[in-house]
């Protein structure tokens, strides 16, 4: 019966709405609904994939069941090898599976990823993860293929992009005695006030990772995103901690076509 009045409901959201005001001439067309999207979502998740990674070569994957014929999740292995790639397990809400990404971005400093959505969707799955910034050169994520930067503030407040010099400035190296005594004389630094203050969550471009003098750990130059109407104007550049930026990731995996499958 609930199936019944679930179809029955989807049927007349799908109708033609033939009653009622006339439609605006001006209102924007949609497209027709396809089934298209739910194309083979009752495969099995197990056999082979190709995980396409920006910048490198695809990579064939084998997911296997964690325990055959039972919802535990799947181990995904490099095919011809025995180098486990991803690790997932059913979400504990929600659908999809969450786990781990190995190996991947290993050359990058990035060993273990976590996978926050690893979503199978017929003949392709959606996959993310979410990570700290790389702190050595990563072609695939610094040039935004693989995923995209967001400002992250522990407190929740904004956080304020630090001028280049700040970070790399001969003055504040002379301050703090860097490589040298420390003076007997206590010295305190200020920063300009003001500049531009972004807040958690906002998306900004990856430029460059800047050595800072105090203690040599990367900070990250970053641009502000503009809206399409002021793209003519310059993005605000400046420097943020590690801590305070995020990698929101994704790749995805598409299902190996078997001679006699019929897919594609």
């Amino acid at each position: 019966m609930l199936i019944l009045s679930a179809l029955a409901l989807f049927s007349v959201m799908l109708a033609p709405q033939s009653q009622g005001a006339a439609a605006d001439p001006n209102a924007p067309t949609r497209p027709p609904v396809s089934f298209r999207v739910f194309k083979d979502m009752d495969k099995p998740l197990a056999g082979s994939w190709e995980l396409e990674v920006p910048e490198s070569a695809v990579l064939r994957v084998e997911l296997r069941e964690n325990e055959p014929g039972r919802l535990s999740g799947f181990t995904g292995v490099e095919a011809g090898t025995t180098r486990e790639i991803l690790s997932v397990t059913p979400r504990k809400e929600g659908v999809g599976y969450e786990g781990h990404l190995y190996a991947i971005f290993e050359p990058c400093g990035l060993a273990t990823l976590a996978i926050t959505e690893f979503l199978p969707l017929g003949d392709a799955i959606v996959m993310k993860f979410d990570s700290p910034p790389p702190m050595l050169p990563c072609p695939p994520i610094d040039g935004g293929k693989s995923g995209r930067f967001v400002i992250n503030s522990r407190g929740g407040g904004p956080v304020r992009l630090r001028d280049l010099s700040d970070i790399t400035s001969t003055s504040t190296r002379e301050e703090y005695s860097v490589g040298g005594d420390r003076p007997t004389t206590t010295t305190t630094t200020s920063y300009a006030l003001g500049g531009v203050r972004l807040d958690h969550g906002t998306e900004v471009r990856f430029v460059s990772r800047v050595k800072g003098v105090m203690d040599s750990v990367p900070w990250f130059q970053v641009e502000t995103i503009l809206k399409a109407d002021a793209a003519s104007s310059s993005p605000p550049r400046g420097c943020v901690p590690g801590d305070s930026l995020r990698l929101v990731g994704s790749l995805s995996l598409r299902r190996v076509s078997q001679p006699g499958s019929g897919a594609p």
